[in-house]
């Protein structure tokens, strides 16, 4: 058998489909894994420039467009369709040119319907591994987003490859493919050096509320009070009601904010994590009733409407 013949039996639309099935399963095992492992919000630093953290994204890739509201989600839903389409038209019809054209066909596709798969069942796509140091960080990703990157790498190493050894146009429907996903990838691969660590650090600030509140639910479930729930001594247990949370009670994570229990009777309780001083982090708070408060104009509280839900 030619080395043609073995590569056209590798890139055949058999294994192609089975390349992004097998990527697409991968993408929901590990998502799921992450669901059941991590509270929203929580972080697990694995290195200095690595930690896992479940964050939820109604945008594109890497975060892209995550902005409030549903109009996105059918843009987005809308393209993902398209694009799945046409790559499997395009792996069935075998219109792939070599073998690196038909593995970006492959990794593109499975990307794309990984994160269709979370839009349609979830509403949302699940990212979680996030790469930091120093003030530099990248937006949070999934194994989707890889394959999408890699696959459109690939897609375009094809097409250099292709236009420096031949005189053939592309489809317009290609080019049009290709100019959309490339259009996402120059602004999502571009590192987010302003504002990404103040982003992580409010992250960080919001799950150790979620989390400290859950704490405190389970407390008061197995009959326990919100007596002695904070620290004044700094000994780590709780010998008093208000002040800073006990860790006996609630360890934190965020290291550039302190929950503080500003207010607890009766199994109500309104707690604030407090940003470290001369940052320029918002205060934010969680009360027993799940009502979520961030201090969007900085005068420390929380009464103006919009400030009553993040």
């Amino acid at each position: 058998m030619t080395k043609l013949a073995i590569a056209d039996t590798l890139i055949s639309r058999r294994n192609l489909f089975a390349l992004s099935g097998l990527l697409i399963l991968a993408d929901q095992v590990t998502k799921a894994l992450v669901r059941h492992g991590l509270e929203l919000y929580e972080r697990i630093e694995l290195l200095p420039v690595l930690s896992l953290v479940r964050l939820h994204n109604s945008g594109m890739a890497f975060g892209l467009f995550n902005v409030p509201g549903g109009v996105q989600l059918l843009i987005i839903t809308l393209v993902a369709v398209l694009v799945s389409a046409y790559l499997m038209r395009e792996i069935w019809l075998r219109r792939t040119p070599d073998a690196w054209r038909a593995i970006g066909y492959a990794l593109v596709l499975a990307g794309a319907i990984g994160n269709l798969i979370d839009r349609l069942s979830l509403g949302h796509v699940v990212d979680f591994v996030l790469m930091h140091a120093f003030d530099w960080g990248f937006p949070a990703y999934n194994v989707a987003d890889v394959c999408i990157t890699f696959g459109v790498g690939a897609w375009m190493w094809s097409i250099f490859k292709e236009s420096k050894s031949s005189s053939s146009a592309f489809s317009l429907a290609e080019v049009m493919v290709v100019l959309l996903i490339l259009a996402v990838l120059v602004f999502i691969t571009v590192p987010t050096y302003v504002g990404f660590t103040d982003r992580a650090a409010q992250t960080a600030g919001e799950g150790d509320l979620l989390r400290c509140g859950a704490s405190l639910e389970r407390r008061l479930l197995d009959g326990g009070s919100l007596i002695g729930i904070s620290d004044s001594d700094g000994d780590g247990s709780g010998d008093a009601t208000t002040g800073a949370i006990a860790r006996d009670v609630c360890v934190t994570t965020a290291s550039d904010y302190q929950v503080q229990v500003i207010h607890a009777e009766g199994d109500f309780y309104l707690l604030h994590a407090v940003p470290e001083a001369d940052s320029d982090l918002p205060l934010l708070g969680y009360d027993a009733y799940g009502s979520t408060f961030i201090d969007q104009n900085g005068d420390g509280d929380f009464d103006d409407p919009d400030e009553m839900i993040w």
